[in-house]
Order: structure tokens, then sequence, then C-alpha cells
């Protein structure tokens, strides 16, 4: 059995309006596959409708994706009469040739004319970077989700074992699946990642303590849902 691979590259914001924090910006999911047009995207079936689709022989991120992603993002963001600041690890792949790192308040950054990007220490990601604070977490809970949905939808429409075993859920629908899965995210799921990390101003993290505790769980709430597709 075939088994396609792809990489997901996720961005959301934190912002204060009128004194009320919130998460409600989020960029296009980056995805990277191995082939520039896969089998089931059929003619007409176009996948930078949904996400910022890139390919290379390992689908992984490489200097080259990165470079004309975040020239894209800062070209959107100067259309729109933005600049914004970007929070990532310090990985290798995350270069713009040939525009150099410089330092700023001990951290490495990167500046481009509507796009600041800011490279966390070594080691840091786990502890700092608000999408490894249960933004990613949330995100795969409701991919899962979507899965064991279709799964169970194909199982139940198949008449044999044989039938079942060979079915595998194509690039194009992990796409749309992973799409789903990250515009289920509530924007008070993304502030209070945030907060977790501790990296805001003081008085932002304390507007956000006083947001509704509920949505602490959504975590455990999406596992949960997951769970009840197995009972």
């Amino acid at each position: 059995m075939q088994k396609d691979r792809i990489t997901l590259g996720v961005c959301t914001n934190v912002t204060n309006v009128t004194n009320v924090i919130t998460g409600t910006d989020r960029l296009k999911l980056v995805v990277i596959h191995t082939t520039a047009k896969p089998r089931d995207f059929g003619n007409l079936w176009k996948p930078s409708d949904h996400v910022d689709y890139f390919h290379n022989r390992k689908a992984w991120m490489t200097i080259a994706v990165f470079d004309s992603w975040i020239k894209s993002v800062n070209s959107r963001m100067a259309s729109q009469g933005k600049s914004i600041v970007m929070l990532m690890d310090n990985a290798s792949s995350h270069a713009i040739p040939p525009v150099s790192a410089t330092e700023q308040h001990g951290l490495q950054t990167i500046k481009l004319t509507n796009v600041l990007v800011v490279f966390l220490p070594a080691n840091t990601t786990s502890h700092v970077q608000p999408l490894d604070a249960g933004i990613i977490a949330v995100s795969k809970a409701h991919y899962k989700a979507h899965m064991l949905r279709w799964y169970i939808e194909q199982y139940e429409a198949t008449e044999t074992d044989k039938d079942l075993a060979m079915l595998m859920p194509g690039v194009r629908q992990a796409i749309l699946w992973s799409v789903a899965a990250f515009g289920e995210l509530s924007n008070q799921t993304i502030s209070n990642c945030w907060r977790k990390t501790d990296i805001l101003p003081p008085v932002w993290n304390a507007q956000l303590v006083n947001a509704d505790e509920r949505e602490k769980t959504r975590v455990a709430e999406a596992n949960a849902d997951l769970s009840s597709l197995l009972t």
C-alpha cells in the first residue's frame, strides 16, 4: 500500500483590539508534497484555492520553499497595509538569501518591508511557541476526527474486508481535512495558547486570564469528540 507524505506549515496571530486580546487571523496552511500534481487532484481541482502548495522530492521545508512563502506573505501584508512580527524556530531552512539575520534584543531577526521574522532561541520552541502550546494539538485532534468519520463511512459502505484494506485517502482529501481542522480552531483557543507561553506583555496576559476559562479545555474536548467516534 502506497503511503503519501505531506508537510504542513501553520501560522496564526494574536492581536489587541480595543483591549480585547484575540487570535483572529490565520494564514493559509502551507502544504508541501512530493509532486506538483498528485493523481487525485484531477484536471480541475487547484490546491492553491485552499492552501499555499509547494512540492519537492522529500516533501520537506527547504530554503527555496520558505523563501518563496515568506516573500508572498510579505507581499500580502504590504497590499493590506499591515506590518507583522512572525515568530518561528531557528531551523536551517528558515532563511531568505541573500538577506542576513541581524540581532535585536538578543534574538536573531530578518526584516522584510512588512514582516519582521524573529527566530526563537534553540531548544525553546516547545516552551514559548504558541503553536506548540496547543494549537497544533487541537488541529490534529480535529483532523483525526475527520479521518475517522471517513473510515467509518467507508466501512459501513464496504462489503468485504479486502475492499476495506484497499482504502486510502488521497493527498487532496488530506488537504481538505487539514483546512477544515484548522478552521475549526476557535479564536479563544488560539489566544489561550499564546497566553500559556507567557511571552505577551503582562497587561495582555491579564486580560486573557479574565477570558472564558472553559476554552482552556478545548484540547480535551476535541480529544473527547475523537474518542466518542470509537465507542
